[in-house]
């Protein structure tokens, strides 16, 4: 994905930046690219494989839990209990 900068408006714009406060010069020019930065990975998240297989679980889990949810309402379930515990041992055993 390009840049909707030209590159001499790149160049001016980061002088700017660097002249405004040199000490803090790496700092600005950082949160100034971030947003086209984190667009590239968006994207590549978008087109990967491994996103595809995630969305997938993301969309099942939410559509049983959208139909499981007012079966729970309806016999007066307040709270859904979840194995932490068991999960952060997982966790802390595939490190």
């Amino acid at each position: 994905m390009s840049s909707p900068l030209h590159p001499a408006d790149k160049e001016r714009l980061g002088r700017s930046l660097i002249g405004h406060d040199p000490e803090q010069a790496a700092g600005n020019l950082a949160v100034a690219s971030a947003q086209a930065h984190e667009r590239r990975h968006f994207h590549d998240w978008l087109l990967s494989p491994y996103a595809a297989a995630i969305n997938a679980l993301r969309a099942e889990v939410f559509i049983n839990y959208s139909r499981l949810l007012p079966a729970l309402e309806a016999g007066g379930t307040t709270v859904i209990p979840v194995p932490l515990t068991r999960w952060m041992r997982k966790i802390t055993t595939s490190m």
